[in-house]
């Protein structure tokens, strides 16, 4: 029990389900209550897929597509960059584009729930704890993570429609900060792995 708990606990911080809550709000925002409830449907099931498939043949597959998480970190920042300045202008095409539920498989499923930083987790603990145990403790996770995004209407509804449209922008600010700190990551790996080579 207490194996399963630090692992929840290990995944949890990755996952940072609370801190992507704003990210969620930004994306979500002039959707209807039913594409809100597809998209969080759909992020449950993109991640579960991710990490299900990262359990059991994670590390086989990235020695195989010579792929590495640095390579996932510059993909996603790259990604959740495009996505930020589109928030940021979110014009009548961006909030046409933005109101899809699809947003549920990217960027919401991946990379901002099943993330570099957690398929790296879930790599590191399949290998210490087991494959049985970091499933578990990930299932675990990610249905709290759709949980919070579920209630997130609550917030928005404290903050009213003005500080909500506010708060969207701000999100999508810091959501350009996580994207050039995710593909900062990468290429500072990619030395590293460079570095390592030559030496």
């Amino acid at each position: 029990m207490n194996t399963l708990l630090l692992t929840f606990i290990k995944l949890f911080v990755a996952t940072d389900a609370l801190g992507t809550l704003p990210f969620y709000i930004a994306l979500s925002e002039g959707m209807d209550r039913e594409e809100k409830r597809r998209a969080i449907g759909l992020s449950l099931f993109t991640s579960l897929a991710i990490v299900v498939g990262f359990i059991m043949v994670g590390h086989w597959l990235l020695d195989v597509l010579e792929v590495s998480v640095g390579d996932f970190r510059v993909a996603g920042g790259l990604l959740l960059l495009i996505l930020s300045v589109d928030i940021m202008k979110h014009d009548e095409a961006t909030k046409a584009k933005t109101s899809d539920h699809m947003i549920g498989v990217v960027p919401l499923g991946t990379p901002l729930i099943a993330g570099p930083c957690v398929l790296t987790m879930v790599l590191v603990l399949t290998r210490s704890v087991g494959p049985i145990v970091t499933l578990t403790a990930a299932v675990v996770n990610i249905l709290v993570a759709c949980l919070i995004f579920t209630y997130a209407g609550w917030f928005t509804k404290i903050l009213g429609a003005t500080a909500s449209k506010a708060f969207s922008k701000v999100s999508a600010l810091l959501l350009a900060g996580l994207a050039i700190t995710m593909m900062r990551q990468g290429v500072l790996s990619a030395i590293e792995q460079a570095r390592a080579v030559w030496e």
